[in-house]
This record gives C-alpha cells, structure tokens and sequence, in this order.
C-alpha cells in the first residue's frame, strides 16, 4: 500500500512538473522559428540582382592630325634616316591629296587600251581635275582604226560610286561621270612610293590609259609657253625703251675704210726683209 501511494506521489509531481514546462517550451519553439511570410519576403529581396557600379578610369582620348603634321628631317642624324624620312613624308603628301578628295592628274604617257602604242604627251595643258562637287576633264584619245588623236573634253557637276581604298603603299580609287548621254568609268591606282599615278577611262568609244602623277588642283594652268610668252611680250612692250646716244651711232664706208692686209702680203714682206 505505502508503495502504491508513494508511486502515485512521484507521478503527480512528474505531470505537474511537465505541465508546467510546456508552455515555456512552446514559446522557445515558437520564438526560434521565423514567421513564414517575412521568410519568404527576405528570400525574394535578397534574390534581386543588384547592379554593382564600378568605377572604370580610360585614358585620355589621344586625336591625330592626318591631314598635316610636321615632315621635316630635322631629327634625322645620318643620310639614310633623311632619305628614310623623305620618302614618308612624299607618301604623307599623297595620302593627305586623297585624304581631300580634291586632286589632279596630269598624264605624261597614253595607250589605247587594250594593247595599243605608248605614246608620250608633251603639253602641259592636259589635265583631269577631280573633286566631289565637279569634274574637269582633259585628256588625249585614239578613235579608230588608223588610231588618229583627238581630245575628250568635257566639264561634270557631279560624280558618283566615288570609292577609295588603300592596300599596303597603293591607292584604288574608282567613280563615274556622265557627259553627253554617256558614262565614263574612271579608275585610279596611286603609289606612295614612287608616285606613279596609272589612270584607265572607259565610256562610249573610249577606252584609254594614261601613266603621270597626281598634284594639287588648280583653276587653269597658267605654265603654257604661248600663254606665258605673250605675257612677257605684252609686258615688255609697254615699257619704254630709250634711243641710244648720238655719238655712239657710226656709219661705216667701205670705200673709205682701210682694208687689212692679206697674209700672202704680210709674208712676202717679212721674207725681203
């Protein structure tokens, strides 16, 4: 009996010790689990990209003049660095005339294309002056069989397909005109090292190639002999010229001029003497 009621003693302490250690487990429970809804919204926020902003320092931008620049070989100190530097500063030149689009081509030599006579061109006056805006053109051409020449001349406001490209030291450059119903085709290749300029023309019954160089454009050529020789005489005839003086101006006589002796005179008396 004592044992039962001592069995019923130690049970009703261990349900009131446990009834009353629940509720306090309960809560620690309750207070370490986070609620579910501020859960999920702090997972979202924190799966948001957000952008990082980084600070990125470029060099200074460094702008190159390719139209004009100092080609001068002062800096060079032995003969062959100055002829170095002469031949980049004529290929400088020529790629800055076709940096400009505005240029001029003088021929020295014309072939009937496809194989006919090189022949030379002497006067200074053939030309084709190329630009954006207009187009001079002045040159020598072969028509027909016996392969007389004549001249294409003719004035365009305006080119089209102007297109330039440059491989290694040679230039391409290739555009077209129209004149009197026709279309001329007009092809360049420049050298910036020897500065040989070869211009092929197509259009209608032409069909020419022309070797010179290139220049910088001019209105008109004012180095044409005649030109400048009936310059120099009208300029020299509106300058008075003085008479000279009196006693300067002598009228010879021959009758009364004496004769010089003959040879055959002058040893035939050194021989008596």
């Amino acid at each position: 009996m004592n044992r039962f009621i001592t069995f019923c003693v130690v049970a009703t302490m261990f349900l009131a010790t446990a009834g009353a250690t629940a509720p306090a487990v309960g809560t620690s429970a309750a207070a370490q689990q986070p609620d579910s809804l501020a859960q999920q919204i702090s997972e979202r926020r924190d799966s948001l990209p957000v952008a990082t902003l980084v600070p990125v320092q470029k060099q200074p931008y460094a702008s190159s003049d390719t139209i004009s620049r100092d080609t001068s070989c002062n800096g060079a100190t032995t003969r062959a660095a100055r002829r170095a530097c002469r031949a980049e500063a004529f290929a400088f030149g020529i790629d800055s005339l076709v940096a400009t689009q505005s240029f001029a081509f003088y021929p020295t030599t014309m072939q009937s294309a496809p194989q006919g006579m090189i022949r030379m061109i002497y006067a200074e006056y053939f030309y084709v002056y190329i630009s954006p805006v207009d187009l001079e053109v002045h040159l020598p051409v072969e028509r027909g069989v016996t392969q007389y020449v004549t001249m294409l001349n003719f004035d365009a406001d305006t080119i089209s397909g102007y297109a330039a490209s440059k491989h290694l030291t040679q230039w391409n450059i290739s555009f077209s005109a129209a004149y009197a119903g026709q279309t001329y085709d007009f092809d360049l290749v420049i050298s910036t090292v020897t500065g040989e300029t070869v211009l092929s023309v197509q259009g209608g019954p032409t069909a020419m190639r022309y070797v010179g160089t290139i220049g910088q454009r001019q209105q008109e050529k004012d180095a044409i002999p005649e030109r400048r020789r009936r310059r120099a005489d009208a300029v020299t005839s509106s300058i008075p010229t003085p008479a000279p003086p009196a006693h300067t101006v002598r009228t010879l006589n021959p009758a009364t001029e004496p004769r010089p002796a003959s040879l055959t005179t002058v040893s035939s008396r050194q021989a008596a003497r």
